[in-house]
């Protein structure tokens, strides 16, 4: 069983990493993160790909992933959010 110091000190590490890529995520147009799942959404998949790129330079032992929209749907913790025709965004748990 892991130390349960573990959780505290990853949200620790966590929070010093988002503050050093504080310049990178300016450039997106929305960022959310809880644990270890991060919401980033940016103007193109070309910007959001700079952007991940950046942000795997942070740490050696750090590795970012992306996971694009597909169909208009995208995946954040328990919500599947849906973007309409219309822009607004229909949001479901999954």
């Amino acid at each position: 069983m892991g130390s349960p110091l573990g959780p505290v000190l990853a949200d620790l590490f966590m929070a010093l990493l988002e503050h050093k890529a504080k310049k990178i995520l300016e450039r997106a147009i929305l960022y959310k993160s809880y644990v270890d799942d991060t919401l980033v959404i940016t103007e193109s998949l070309e910007e959001a790909t700079a952007i991940l790129d950046e942000l795997n330079r942070l740490h050696p032992n750090i590795r970012f992933a992306m996971e694009p929209e597909a169909s208009n749907t995208l995946n954040f913790l328990d919500i599947s959010m849906r973007r309409r025709e219309d822009g607004t965004i229909a949001r479901s748990v999954y």
